[in-house]
């Protein structure tokens, strides 16, 4: 399960959108950013500066909010052109490389 250890008005919101965008499940574990917690071995553990926010998928550990969201969108980018394409595909668009049996749609007409 993806996990995103957060504070409020920290660079967190950006890869808790970003996965709410894509509707990637995630969990969103509030973190105590005193300066105690901070200096823990169990934070320094997940990012040795101590700042959030820290993401976990599995064994994958990251601390860096943009490298985040590039990993995120990397992984859903399939998903997302099948979205996308899928509806064009069932309507006898031709996306292809031109050698489809389909009909060509025939382009705009002008009414008169």
């Amino acid at each position: 399960m993806l996990r995103i250890h957060h504070v409020p008005t920290t660079r967190g919101f950006r890869i808790i959108r970003l996965c709410e965008e894509l509707r990637v499940p995630c969990e969103i574990v509030p973190v105590d950013f005193s300066s105690q917690y901070r200096a823990s071995a169990e934070r320094r553990a997940m990012n040795p500066v101590g700042k959030v926010p820290v993401m976990t998928d599995g064994s994958l550990t990251m601390f860096e909010s943009g490298a985040m969201a590039l990993m995120r969108a990397g992984r859903a980018r399939g998903r997302i052109e099948n979205e996308i394409f899928n509806p064009l595909k069932t309507r006898d668009y031709n996306i292809g490389h031109g050698n489809s049996s389909r009909s060509k749609p025939s382009g705009p007409q002008r009414m008169t």
